[in-house]
């Protein structure tokens, strides 16, 4: 078993029921996973968590795409989970092709992809999520015997009773299409996922070239488009997109910081309407979105 940590900053953590959240994505997994797998779930009502409920939603939901990528011809997902002796703990579960020791040890790295053993870049932010929680996530794997993810969080300090309530501290949308461009599908996939479920409308592309054809049957208003990608890059694609449609709204998402060598030009800068850096704070996103698409509608009260 292979056990993976990451330093990433603390934001300001709540109490709230994880159970409630997992619920939720066996409900976006029902919905949009192929019929050929078979989703086998064991939560019970409630699992007390101190942290961010977005982060970990989209934590899961990572390790969730990951493993429906490894059953490309049909399997068994399996969602466990339990709370006790201080700690509360998510089992993530496939049927699908595995990994060998040498793609264990890797498959945690920022921007390492394996498609054909169904390990993409949504496993790095996830391991990020749960080390920024302080907890861990283990994997154990075997090649034609699938894979298991397990998180081990810290049980939450306070009985969070459950009720129904959104994720984080999210601003919702109202029909609005969304065109999500990235060439890892755990990423696209998922986070056209989450948006869906904050009340966007979304289509997903992989590729510059494929963004470019939707774009114009999508008609989307606003693209999230990844800074790196092979084939056409985010430069040619952004050039492409505003010059099919000049008032089109760009946001960028990368792994690096927007100044440093990795990052946007000046005449990029200038043309999109906003950056942000992985992993996605789904929170962060709302507020971004409703700000570039209401300008003049006041922001959400507090509490």
């Amino acid at each position: 078993m292979t056990q993976f940590a990451r330093k990433q900053d603390r934001k300001d953590f709540t109490d709230f029921n994880l159970s409630e959240i997992l619920q939720e994505i066996l409900r976006l997994i029902r919905e949009s996973f192929d019929r050929k797998i078979a989703v086998v779930e064991d939560i019970p009502d409630h699992l007390p968590v101190c942290g961010d409920a977005a982060d970990l939603s989209q934590a899961v939901m990572n390790l969730c795409t990951n493993a429906r990528d490894a059953m490309p011809h049909g399997g068994t997902l399996t969602i466990r989970a339990k709370s006790g002796d201080g700690q509360t703990i998510v089992t993530v579960a496939d049927t699908g092709v595995g990994m060998d020791a040498a793609t264990q040890e890797k498959c945690m790295d920022p921007f390492f992809t394996t498609k054909e053993v169904g390990t993409g870049l949504g496993l790095s932010t996830s391991y990020g999520i749960v080390k920024a929680h302080h907890g861990t996530l283990q994997l154990a794997s075997e090649p034609g015997k699938g894979s298991r993810f397990t998180i081990s969080l810290p049980e939450g300090t306070k009985r969070v009773q459950p009720k129904e309530e959104d994720i984080g501290q999210i601003v919702r949308g109202s029909g609005e299409k969304v065109l999500v461009v990235d060439d890892d599908p755990d990423i696209h996939s998922g986070l056209a996922i989450l948006l869906q479920k904050i009340g966007y409308v979304t289509l997903s592309a992989s590729d510059g070239v494929e963004a470019v054809l939707r774009q114009r049957d999508f008609d989307p208003d606003i693209v999230l488009l990844d800074k790196n990608m092979p084939g056409m890059d985010s430069a040619d694609c952004l050039e492409e997109l505003l010059d099919k449609d000049p008032g089109a709204n760009v946001v960028v998402i990368s792994g690096y910081d927007p100044d440093g060598p990795n990052g946007l030009n000046g005449s990029e800068q200038s043309r999109i309407r906003g950056f942000l850096k992985k992993p996605v704070d789904i929170g962060e996103l709302s507020m971004l979105l409703k700000e570039i698409l209401n300008p003049t509608q006041p922001p959400p009260a507090a509490g």
